[in-house]
């Protein structure tokens, strides 16, 4: 994704700045999620998706600007939606991205939101201030029958995990606060997916215009 920064936004920019933050952040917290993944028995479901399928992110400007990017660069056939404005008119109850016949339902997977990356794979705080591990009730246990919430489960202390502190889950609360530094003054507009995607559209329209002028120059 750097390279595909560096040639679409203009050398010193603040968004391709903050684009760069963005992805050392991002790849940073997928280290930390395969570790955990590699160590941990709780798994997905084979072609479940069910977590798009009925949930719709919020996602700051910066979130956006970057799905759009990948999307084009991948030649996905959304980004004609996400210029035209079409993903608004698609059912309000899921993530206006699902798509059942691609895998993991993402045609954005390598490009998806921070609360896409960390649902049902990190920690938060229970009432009592203590870390817990709360899975998807839809993930099973590897080598077991049924979900985790068939099975009642809900929620773990990490000493219950029993796994090595390097393989521990990350906490949502951490990479949230440092996602917020990233675009100091983006949390007052953070948007649902398809509203940030369109104006993310337009902000990289934009940009484009300004570097074929520079270049003209």
């Amino acid at each position: 994704m750097r390279e595909l920064i560096e040639s679409r936004l203009p050398a010193g920019s603040a968004l391709r700045e903050r684009l760069f933050l963005l992805d050392a952040l991002y790849a940073e917290l997928d280290a930390r999620l395969g570790a955990f993944a590699a160590a941990s028995p709780y798994r997905c479901p084979p072609g479940c998706g069910r977590c798009s399928a009925k949930f719709e992110p919020d996602v700051l400007p910066v979130e956006a600007v970057y799905i759009v990017l990948y999307a084009a660069a991948a030649g996905s056939p959304d980004v004609a939606g996400i210029l035209a404005g079409e993903l608004e008119s698609r059912p309000a109850d899921c993530c206006p991205l699902y798509r059942s016949a691609v895998e993991a339902h993402c045609p954005i997977y390598p490009a998806r939101p921070l609360v896409c990356r960390l649902f049902g794979f990190s920690t938060v705080t229970d009432k009592r201030g203590d870390f817990v591990y709360t899975p998807c009730g839809r993930m099973e246990p590897a080598g077991r029958g049924g979900s985790l919430g068939e099975a009642g489960l809900r929620a773990w202390k990490l000493a219950d995990l029993g796994l090595p502190e390097a393989a521990l889950p990350p906490y949502m609360m951490e990479y949230s606060v440092r996602l917020t530094l990233v675009e100091p003054g983006g949390e007052a507009r953070r948007a649902p997916l398809r509203i940030a995607l369109r104006d993310a559209a337009g902000r990289i329209g934009l940009y484009g215009n300004l570097m074929r002028t520079a270049e003209k120059w």
